[in-house]
């Protein structure tokens, strides 16, 4: 698998449109993520979206307020979530989780809500993609039931 670090620029407008997708074959890392409003006359807001082909979409950003002039970084640096997965080894029924991204100063996400893991199962939450947390930020997990799930993490983190 050869890494080639590349850039895109991307116009947003009023449509619902993908900025980046990732092909059949590939696994992209978003290193950096910004919205800038530079060509407006007016603050404008943006939403944010990470669509997951068979898996769980998550709300990087929801109508985030961006004045005159001004860019929303939206990953803002810091640890690289590589594999974030729950699994359901000590129940004797399934069990659902719910997984939040809770951003210092930024926008919340909700990576999963309630998602059912059946007994003996597991559930990749970030779908092969990849998560990057800033200083301060944190991985929020909430259970149905105490000690029937066990959270994965393999991180990188940059300093």
């Amino acid at each position: 698998m050869a890494d080639v670090l590349t850039g895109k620029g991307y116009a947003i407008t009023t449509s619902d449109a993908a900025g980046l997708t990732a092909g059949g074959s590939e696994i992209i890392t978003v290193i950096g993520l910004s919205v800038a409003n530079i060509h407006a006359s007016a603050g404008s807001w943006v939403t944010v979206n990470v669509v997951r082909s068979g898996g769980v979409d998550s709300e990087l950003a929801h109508q985030v307020e961006i004045p005159v002039n001004d860019a929303l970084d939206i990953l803002n640096g810091g640890k690289l979530i590589l594999n974030l997965s729950v699994a359901n080894i000590h129940a004797s029924a399934g069990s659902w989780v719910t997984v939040n991204v809770v951003r210092s100063g930024g926008v919340d996400s909700e990576l999963a809500h309630q998602v059912e893991i059946p007994v003996n199962d597991a559930l990749d939450i970030l779908n092969g993609g990849k998560l990057i947390l800033n200083n301060s930020d944190a991985i929020w997990f909430d259970a149905e039931a105490n000690s029937h799930l066990e959270a994965s993490i393999s991180y990188l983190v940059q300093t």
